[in-house]
């Protein structure tokens, strides 16, 4: 069976459940020519409130009742930078632990200014504001945003990520075929749950996973991704399980929040170890300008061939922990 997709955006989250065979592979592409968009955001069409607060300037403008943990917006297609942490769980990991605790170091700071008693847990939020920046206080369930240009948010589309994924295929879900998707903006407000998960011995192919708040792509065992984009993702590009291969490819700029690059970051990422002999093939791909390794086996101390040849992978940096 097949399943064709017109062009056009869908804010939608997506679950893909039943129990294809390998005989009846269900396929979802795009129609035609056509770039079906599925994004995790909606468009903020409230009322903007200018932001009245002792010591910041009057171009910080507010979404209140805002109930979402939101952990990306979108300022006419350009993403903002998010102050703050994601969530409760990076904070106390960060405000009771050592350099090895701190996961995520929110922007304008430094590690050792994370820990209990440092200056981040005395400074007010509203005043780590700058231009091109948001900012959700869980107290008062408020969002607030600095355009880049200072300008009234109401003139532009704001997009906020909302959907905690994008799209995603059930565990029973095998053989699924993608083709000819973009998928952008989940919310996860994790490190390692990714925007699109799909389960095993499924392909992959010519899709664009992009702007994911943590993870981009999961794939299960024995499946196939080639001829994709896949960038800007917030933690790792792509997590692969064992049997899965990776072709013609271009895995570019992802960990854009800069997550620590040693616990769950960079390009591509694959597992062995406890769950199996990991057997996979990286061929073909370009895994460049990531922020951590760009190419990265985990517990893979088990028997099994791993096939890793004819990529370009360049500009990937590792930054040491205490940046």
């Amino acid at each position: 069976d097949t399943i064709y997709v017109r062009g056009g955006t869908y804010r939608e989250y997506v679950m893909i459940d039943g129990s294809p065979s390998r005989i009846d592979r269900v396929r979802i592409q795009a129609h035609s020519n056509e770039i079906p968009v599925i994004k995790g955001s909606d468009v903020i069409t409230g009322k903007w409130v200018r932001a009245i607060h002792p010591g910041i300037p009057g171009t910080i403008y507010k979404q209140t009742n805002w109930v979402w943990n939101t952990q990306q917006i979108f300022d006419d297609g350009v993403a903002m930078q998010q102050i703050g942490f994601p969530s409760t769980y990076f904070a106390e990991m960060a405000r009771t632990g050592t350099a090895a605790e701190v996961w995520y170091t929110p922007y304008g700071y430094k590690w050792w200014e994370l820990t209990n008693g440092g200056r981040y847990w005395t400074r007010d939020r509203l005043k780590d504001m700058t231009n091109g920046t948001f900012y959700w206080c869980s107290t008062n369930s408020t969002l607030y945003v600095w355009c880049k240009d200072n300008s009234d948010p109401s003139k532009s589309i704001i997009e906020a990520s909302v959907r905690y994924t994008i799209l995603q295929s059930g565990t029973n879900v095998n053989f699924l075929h993608l083709k000819g998707l973009s998928m952008r903006h989940s919310n996860t407000a994790s490190l390692n749950s990714p925007g699109v998960s799909i389960a095993s011995a499924s392909l992959l192919e010519n899709c664009n996973i992009e702007y994911c708040d943590a993870a981009g792509l999961q794939v299960g065992g024995s499946s196939t991704t080639r001829y994709c984009k896949i960038s800007h993702n917030g933690s790792v590009g792509v997590g692969g399980a064992d049997g899965s291969t990776i072709q013609r490819c271009t895995i570019v700029s992802n960990n854009l929040r800069q997550f620590r690059p040693d616990v769950h970051a960079g390009g591509i990422k694959t597992y062995g170890g406890m769950w199996g002999d990991i057997q996979c093939t990286i061929e073909s791909n370009e895994v460049a300008w990531n922020w951590g390794a760009g190419i990265w086996f985990d517990m893979c101390d088990q028997e099994g061939p791993i096939l890793v040849r004819n990529n370009y992978v360049h500009d990937n940096q590792t930054i040491p922990t205490t940046k």
